[in-house]
């Protein structure tokens, strides 16, 4: 069975200094899996690369078996894979509501689009009661609740959605 979401030797430098060293990682269907180190171990690092916004220079990531690095973070919302960076990432001069629909210009499904934000909704109420207030006055853990609405809902089908610290 091919893992849903697979990064296998990637290594990463930076001006020349080794951000990560043939780093290999699989994550299972239906489980939660969870990157653990200090500062400074790379750790945010792979993620920026399996969410398409680093480019490994080794190794490969997969998504469904097929291949996704070196594609840009548009593609790979569109084939499944969503991030929530870390800290206050949203768009403060923009309400919670175009915040969330951010992501839906590349969805090809709009109506699944549509019921995507709802369950967005569901999921976190406290966002629909301030879908027209502006972004920019969330609270951090409102912020962070609104970065994991905006990847779940840019992502197709919600396979890999990609969680920096704090949650």
């Amino acid at each position: 069975m091919v893992a849903p979401l697979a990064a296998a030797d990637v290594s990463v430098s930076f001006d020349g200094l080794t951000a990560l060293s043939n780093v290999t990682l699989e994550v299972s269907r239906g489980r939660v899996t969870g990157l653990i180190g200090p500062n400074g171990a790379g750790k945010t690092t792979l993620l920026k690369v399996i969410a398409g916004t680093v480019k490994p220079s080794e190794g490969e990531v997969k998504s469904e078996g097929m291949r996704i690095d070196g594609r840009s973070p548009e593609d790979s919302a569109r084939l499944g894979v969503s991030m929530a960076p870390e800290g206050r990432e949203v768009f403060t001069s923009l309400t919670v509501d175009e915040n969330l629909r951010a992501g839906v210009g590349m969805r090809a499904d709009r109506d699944q689009a549509a019921r995507d934000l709802e369950e967005v909704c569901t999921t976190f109420p406290m966002l629909c009661a301030r879908r027209e207030s502006p972004a920019g006055a969330l609270s951090g853990g409102q912020c962070n609740r609104g970065r994991v609405g905006d990847a779940f809902h840019a992502s197709l089908n919600h396979d890999s959605q990609i969680r920096d610290s704090g949650y």
